[in-house]
């Protein structure tokens, strides 16, 4: 098992005593693509550039939700299921993910600048503000969508220590599933903000979405198959979107797809994907809760996955890249 940086010094909202910049120790180790057959390299339309799977020191690490990754490649932002900023800076080697340091560990804040208590800190989905003017988050059980101001194009932990403004919400974020509400969430190429429920259905059975565009607020939905439930999406340079589809079943355990939907649905008004990969075992695989794409190595589309262990010792929080080109077979 290979060490990142060493130093742990939360805030006090995680019982410390001392209280500076939230770095934190990560453990990680390198994870095959399959667990039967350690030269594997392919799923679906992907190629496998490496993973991890991450441990730290703290108890508060864990819950992965929601990722993004800067335009190089080089560092990532998440938050996790107890109110948690985590940021840290990704080594890679000839385009594969090798390792992970410089990790931070930062509680979010409130409209008052509070430390998030249980009950209000469950956050779920990330996206960014238009121009790189901080993030977005959306929120389960008490379902809101908050932005946090940074100057996160320069620096992902700018958004440390900003506190939360409340963004526009319909009345119809409510009636969402506790447990079940905006997983999904992606800034468009025009500005617009388009928010997916995990588990919200509407009429015609489909998981009810939104993209709010000014102050105007437009009812989508997303029609996904045979029972998996939408956990993230991430726009590609070309406007079209891959949403990340999660489905658990006792018997089979977890299983993910990815799909690609076309820019021009969301005029439509019903989003539909088509499947470019599934990961189920012996494929690594968990409770996969994030993903992101940028520009990757031989003009190819570099797509970040993260999973949330829910704090659990059976779960894994795992970090992998593939890489996937768009226009024909991968190279």
């Amino acid at each position: 098992m290979t060490c990142g940086l060493v130093l742990w010094s939360a805030s006090a909202a995680f019982g410390q005593q001392e209280s500076t910049d939230g770095e934190i120790e990560i453990n990680f180790e390198a994870v095959p693509l399959s667990l039967e057959d350690e030269s594997a390299d392919r799923a679906g339309q992907l190629i496998y550039r490496g993973g991890l799977e991450l441990k730290a020191t703290v108890a508060e690490f864990g819950g992965l939700s929601g990722l993004q990754v800067d335009a190089k490649g080089e560092r990532l932002l998440a938050i996790t299921d107890r109110g948690s900023w985590f940021t840290a800076r990704m080594a890679q080697q000839r385009g594969r993910l090798v390792g992970l340091s410089e990790a931070y560990l930062q509680p979010m804040l409130n409209i008052a600048g509070q430390s998030l208590v249980s009950g209000q800190n469950d956050s779920e989905a990330l996206a960014y503000l238009p121009g790189g003017r901080g993030v977005l988050v959306a929120f389960e059980n008490w379902h809101r969508i908050w932005a946090y101001r940074g100057e996160v194009e320069r620096s992902f932990r700018s958004v440390f220590g900003s506190i939360g403004v409340p963004h526009i919400m319909p009345a119809e974020f409510r009636a969402m599933p506790s447990n079940g509400g905006i997983e999904a969430m992606a800034t468009l190429p025009d500005g617009s903000l388009l928010a997916i429920s995990e588990r919200a259905k509407n009429e015609a059975g489909f998981n009810r979405a939104w993209r709010f565009s000014g102050g105007a607020v437009k009812e989508l939905s997303y029609r996904g198959s045979d029972d998996f439930d939408p956990t993230d999406v991430t726009v590609l340079p070309s406007g079209d979107l891959l949403v990340l589809t999660r489905r658990f079943k006792r018997l089979s355990g977890v299983a993910v797809r990815i799909e690609r939907i076309a820019a021009g649905d969301l005029e439509s008004g019903v989003l539909y994907g088509e499947q470019i990969a599934e990961l189920k075992p012996p494929l690594s695989v968990d409770n996969m809760e994030g993903i992101a794409a940028v520009a990757g190595e031989g003009g190819g589309i570099a797509i970040y996955l993260v999973s949330d262990n829910n704090f659990s010792n059976l779960q894994r929080t795992l970090l992998m890249k593939f890489l996937w080109n768009p226009a024909g077979p991968p190279a």
